[in-house]
C-alpha cells in the first residue's frame, strides 16, 4: 500500500513539475516575444523645429515647425548622380528627395533637388525651405538609403525679404 501511495504521490510530483515547466517555458516565450517587438519599434520619428534653425531628417523621419501649421516628413532619396568626390566628372549630377509637408490640415507630396555640392532652395506655399542632402557620395562607396540625411532650414518668406507678413497687419479703418 505504501508502494502504491508513492508511486501517485510521484506521478503527481511529475505532473505538477510539468505544468510549473511549461508554465515557465510559456511566460519566457511571451517575454522575449514582447523585447523583440519592443526593440523593433522606431524611436521617437517625430522632431519639434523652430523657424529658421537648422534640422536634420532621417528617410521616414518628420519635423514639427513650432508655432506654426506646417510638418514636413523626409520619405526618401528618388534620386542621387552626383559626382562622388575623387572622379572627374563633366556634369556635377543632382540629388532629390521626396518629402511629405502637412500644411494647415492639407497633406502634399514635394520633391526637393539639390544641384551637385551646393545648396537645394525651394518655396512652399509662405515658407522658404533651404536643404542639403548628406552625406556626399564617395568614389567606390555605396550610401544606403538609411544612411542619407536631409539637413533643412524652414523660414517664412517674409521674414527674409523684409517685409510684413499678412497676419501681423490689421487693415481695420482709422477713426
Amino acid at each position: 500500500m505504501k508502494k502504491l501511495r508513492f508511486l501517485i504521490e510521484s506521478a503527481a510530483h511529475r505532473t505538477i513539475f510539468k505544468q510549473r515547466k511549461m508554465a515557465y517555458i510559456v511566460c519566457l516565450t511571451a517575454m522575449v516575444a514582447i523585447l523583440s517587438l519592443a526593440a523593433c519599434l522606431p524611436q521617437s520619428n517625430e522632431i519639434n523645429a523652430k523657424l529658421g534653425e537648422e534640422f536634420s531628417l532621417m528617410p521616414g523621419q518628420s519635423a514639427s515647425v513650432m508655432g506654426e501649421p506646417l510638418a514636413i516628413r523626409f520619405l526618401e532619396v528618388v534620386n542621387d548622380s552626383r559626382c562622388p568626390t575623387g572622379v572627374t566628372c563633366i556634369w556635377e549630377g543632382q540629388v532629390t528627395c521626396l518629402v511629405e509637408i502637412i500644411y494647415a490640415d492639407s497633406q502634399n507630396r514635394m520633391t526637393l533637388t539639390q544641384p551637385g555640392s551646393g545648396q537645394g532652395r525651394a518655396d512652399f506655399e509662405e515658407y522658404s525651405i533651404e536643404f542639403q542632402v548628406q552625406p556626399y557620395p564617395e568614389a567606390g562607396k555605396q550610401i544606403a538609403k538609411q544612411d542619407y540625411r536631409l539637413q533643412l532650414v524652414i523660414d517664412n518668406k517674409s521674414a527674409l525679404n523684409g517685409g510684413i507678413h499678412k497676419k501681423y497687419v490689421n487693415f481695420g479703418s482709422l477713426g
